[in-house]
């Protein structure tokens, strides 16, 4: 927490998404990144503490380079729809405030978390900004892998 704000810290606001987001099962994932600038994961969505169903997937990850990186899920088809949540820096990577898709982060007056679980919505692949963190939700994929609940 901040000491003057009492708002979060950026690490705050990446845990709390990663276990609204992110379920117990992990999935394989494969990047094509030679430089290893880019790294991803993938799990079954968190259906407990989300408003997902059983059978998304939750890919989360980040983008160490300076340059923009497109994630593709080329298995899924051109047209398969994506929830991102992407949280960048607000300044530098020592920053200490977060955006979550260009929203900055911070506490309610009344000092309760906002709802930052408003996604973007996109079909097909996604650009991770440079120095990024990122959630892709594919909530209709019905994996097979995520169908039960956990």
């Amino acid at each position: 927490m901040d000491d003057e704000t009492s708002d979060p810290l950026p690490d705050y606001w990446l845990s709390y998404i990663y276990k609204t987001l992110v379920g117990i099962s992990v999935l394989s994932v494969s990047v094509d990144d030679p430089e290893g600038l880019v790294r991803m994961y993938s799990h079954c969505t968190n259906v407990k503490r989300s408003n997902y169903t059983a059978g998304s997937i939750t890919v989360y990850g980040m983008n160490l380079g300076d340059t923009f990186k497109t994630i593709s899920f080329p298995q899924y088809g051109g047209d398969v729809t994506l929830h991102v949540y992407v949280l960048q820096p607000q300044e530098s990577l020592k920053s200490q405030a977060v955006t979550l898709n260009g929203r900055y982060l911070k506490l309610n007056e009344d000092f309760t978390l906002p709802n930052v679980l408003i996604p973007v919505i996109r079909t097909g692949n996604v650009t991770f900004p440079p120095q990024s963190f990122g959630f892709i939700v594919l909530p209709n994929s019905k994996a097979e892998a995520c169908q039960t609940a956990k």
